[in-house]
């Protein structure tokens, strides 16, 4: 009987220790996934791939998108999209997204399902055409430096000339 007791306390206790370092683990860890398939679009024929662009944006991605692409296009594609659900996440790494998508040789539509927030913003402005259904939300809003950020007012107007710059190479007005 004292064998079981030891053996559910170490359980316990191995449990609770588990979920101690669980808890240390940074809640954000995880950057953004990419999925994609070939499509052949009826009644025409047409290929298009699609690239599903899913979670929170962080360094690498731009990167990492433009090889999600590339590794479903083929001379037979005829136009690319990118359906984006995330809420945003690193500023400069959602314009490098944009200018990436800009940039692509073939049509890049861009099209939200659930929302596309904050950084994720300048991604879907870099598609050539983009759609909103009457579900997706689009969110802006004014960008920040974290606390323990040592920039300050200057540093701001840099990185909002940076976002204006992006919005109107981009074409949005």
């Amino acid at each position: 009987m004292q064998s079981s007791s030891r053996n559910l306390f170490r359980f316990g206790f191995s449990f609770l220790i588990g979920l101690l370092a669980l808890s240390l683990c940074p809640k954000n860890a995880i950057a953004m996934t990419f999925k994609n398939e070939i499509i052949v679009n009826q009644p025409f024929g047409a290929l298009t791939a699609t690239v599903y662009a899913d979670g929170e944006i962080k360094t690498g991605d731009s990167a990492r998108l433009i090889e999600a692409i590339r590794s479903i296009d083929a001379p037979e594609v005829s136009a690319i999209f990118v359906i984006f659900n995330s809420p945003g996440g690193n500023l400069y790494e959602g314009i490098a997204m944009g200018r990436a998508l800009a940039d692509y040789t073939k049509s890049v539509i861009g099209r939200i399902e659930g929302s596309c927030a904050s950084a994720c913003t300048f991604a879907f402005i870099g598609t050539h055409y983009r759609v909103l259904s009457e579900s997706s939300r689009f969110g802006i809003h004014q960008f920040s430096f974290s606390e323990n950020s040592t920039l300050g007012i200057a540093d701001g107007q840099i990185v909002s000339a940076d976002v204006a710059k992006f919005i109107i190479d981009q074409g949005v007005d």
